[in-house]
């Protein structure tokens, strides 16, 4: 009988479902303060400050919408007991801002590097939309 090795879990940091993220900043920022990120990466946008929501265009049928839920709205899911674990999230993190995105149509490896320099630039984190709201980068 041949041993057999354990194989080692990989933990990737590649997006992929679930479609919704959150992501959380130690800086005081708004949706207008991406608009620099964008614009570098050459990305098609619009951006609407009043209701603090941004439309990012990722591809042919491919988009990611941006909103902002902190410090303004945490009730994501409808779920008390997923609206207290995403709390102590917040509360854990630090964060002081706050945006939901939501991919339509997937997208994600055109939005990694975007979301990999305001993770940088805004001392942030991204969690995942699923229970427990596991960080993925």
């Amino acid at each position: 009988m041949t041993a057999m090795k354990k194989k080692k879990k990989s933990h990737s940091t590649r997006l992929a479902e679930p479609a919704g993220y959150i992501l959380l900043v130690k800086e005081t920022v708004t949706v207008d303060d991406f608009r620099p990120f964008m614009t570098e990466a050459g990305l098609a946008f619009e951006i609407w400050p009043p209701v603090g929501v941004i439309e990012l265009i990722l591809g042919e049928k491919q988009s990611l919408d941006i909103e902002t839920i902190l410090p303004v709205d945490m009730d994501l899911q409808g779920s008390d007991e997923m609206d207290e674990a995403l709390a102590n999230r917040i509360d854990e993190s630090g964060a002081v801002a706050g945006f939901y995105l939501n991919f339509g149509n997937g997208g994600y490896d055109k939005a990694d590097a975007l979301l990999r320099r305001l993770i940088e630039a805004w001392n942030g984190l991204l969690l995942a939309d699923k229970e427990g709201y596991p960080q993925v980068m």
